[in-house]
This record gives C-alpha cells, structure tokens and sequence, in this order.
C-alpha cells in the first residue's frame, strides 16, 4: 500500500477507522476519547497561561521590591502563592471527563454548563496574563488579585458541575 493512500484516508487505517465504525459503542468510545483530550488540552493551557503570569508576576515583584522596598511585597507574593495553587490545581486535576462523558445519558444541560465554566476558566487565566504583561507599574496588584479571585471562583463552579455527576476535581 503507498504512501499516498495512507494520507488520501484510503488506505489501512481507513479501512480500520470504517471496521471499528460497526462494533457496538466504538463510535460512543471514540466520542469520549475525543473529550478527554479536549479536556487534557484546555488544562494544559490554563497552566501554560498560568505559568507564563507566574514569570510576569515575578518581575513585577522585583520591580516592585526595588522602587518600594520589602514591605511593598506582601501584597505580591500573596498573589504569587494563589498563582501557583491554581496551577497545581489545574495541573494535578485527572482527566475530568474519564466519569462524566461516559454515561450514555449524560444531561445536556449540565455539559453546557461545564462547556461555559471551561471557557472562563481559559478566559480568566488569560486575562490574568495579559493583565500582567499590561502592567505598567507594578504598583497595582490588586486589579490582578480581583481576577485570580475569579478564576479560583470558575475552577469552583467548574468542580462543582462534576461533582454533581459523581466525579471529583
């Protein structure tokens, strides 16, 4: 079989995909399958923005502890510890989707629901990045603050959906 056929879809693993098509619950397989790595990819980049805000906030924090000295850094690093629970959070959290996507019949409404809180969990993280790449002065921890509040809050919400089928954050 050439190359050719493989990259046309015509080939053997095409022919594979159109077998497995016709056993029982491969297609519901597959659809999780396709779900967990959604969900592992949404993860991977609430951490990547995160940590990208972990090295921001770090310089603003040196910034801020050579215009205004130690005492100017509580408020810094209190954001700085927030910072990177979440993103262990985020991080450490399984694959939620293992339980949850597998029911057969999985309410509708509660998946909306956990579509919207994975969007202003992605939202929220880069806003915290472009927030801090924004700052001019790094006087100003607290617009930062409010919006890590928010995204502590969406992961909530977040594990709260799942909790309500079952699964744990």
């Amino acid at each position: 079989m050439s190359n050719e056929k493989l990259t046309r879809g015509t080939g053997l693993s095409s022919v594979i995909d159109k077998l497995a098509a016709l056993l029982p619950g491969y297609r519901g397989y597959k659809a999780r399958e396709a779900a967990r790595n959604d969900d592992k990819l949404l993860r991977d980049r609430i951490c990547f923005d995160l940590t990208n805000s972990l090295h921001q906030l770090k310089k603003h924090k040196e910034a801020s502890l050579q215009q205004q000295g130690a005492l100017s850094l509580g408020p810094w690093s209190k954001a700085e510890r927030r910072l990177q629970e979440l993103e262990v959070k985020f991080r450490s959290s399984h694959g939620l989707y293992d339980g949850f996507m597998s029911s057969t019949n999985s309410d509708a409404e509660l998946q909306e629901r956990l579509i919207k809180a994975d969007e202003a969990c992605v939202d929220l993280a880069s806003e915290v990045a472009k927030g801090l790449e924004a700052l001019e002065k790094p006087a100003n921890v607290d617009a930062i603050t409010s919006l890590v509040d928010a995204l502590e809050q969406a992961f909530s919400q977040r594990a709260e959906i799942l909790t309500v089928r079952g699964e744990s954050a």
